[in-house]
């Protein structure tokens, strides 16, 4: 499942930025994407070495 996020992540990272322009500076929104999908990548490597 973590996985296929990260094949969406650009999508992902499309609707957000969709979602929040105005909102935020277009560099608020990149750092947003950046840490969420970061946080995705961390999390699978974990679950991926404790096997």
């Amino acid at each position: 499942m973590l996985t296929t996020l990260l094949v969406k992540a650009e999508q992902l990272n499309q609707r957000f930025y969709a979602s929040f322009d105005g909102a935020l500076y277009a560099s608020e929104i990149e750092t947003l994407n950046e840490y969420r999908n970061h946080k995705i990548e961390v999390l699978l490597q974990r679950l991926s070495n404790q096997r």
